[in-house]
């Protein structure tokens, strides 16, 4: 039974990992930059800067972004190494969370593209995702095996 709890447990650890790589490195909504945590230049993301210019907050589009996606990094090791897996499940909890608010937010940019109902379920396709990773992030609480004790 605790080789099956922790195939399970490698199992969902994984799928969380490629969600929050999708996150981190991919765009979130369509092809262009602009959209992406770890790989667009400063000032270029188009969510932060958005974020930035609502709030008044100048900080929030170069270093709130990077501390941002640096704490999804941090989630993600923690989730590949198993006694910690745990302690990543409760931050990718938070990442994930963080993320479907982001994705709900009042503040979130209007996208300047003509196709706007594309956009919108581009955007609720992710809001699902993050939910599901939420999700599994409790699934992977509750199988991962406790600490063997002889």
């Amino acid at each position: 039974m605790r080789q099956i709890r922790m195939l399970l447990s490698w199992c969902l650890a994984l799928f969380l990992l490629a969600i929050l790589t999708h996150f981190l490195a991919l765009p979130w909504i369509g092809e262009a930059s602009g959209n992406g945590l770890l790989r667009d230049a400063v000032g270029e993301n188009v969510f932060f800067s958005d974020l930035a210019d609502k709030t008044g907050l100048s900080d929030v589009e170069p270093m709130g972004r990077y501390a941002f996606a640096g704490f999804g990094v941090f989630a993600g090791i923690s989730l590949l190494i198993p006694p910690f897996r745990k302690a990543g499940a409760w931050l990718s909890i938070l990442f994930f969370g963080a993320m479907a608010a982001l994705m709900i937010s009042p503040f979130a940019p209007t996208t300047n593209t003509g196709d706007q109902a594309a956009s919108a379920s581009q955007s609720e396709a992710l809001l699902y995702l993050a939910l599901a990773s939420i999700t599994a992030c409790f699934l992977l609480l509750a199988v991962h095996p406790a600490k063997h004790v002889k």
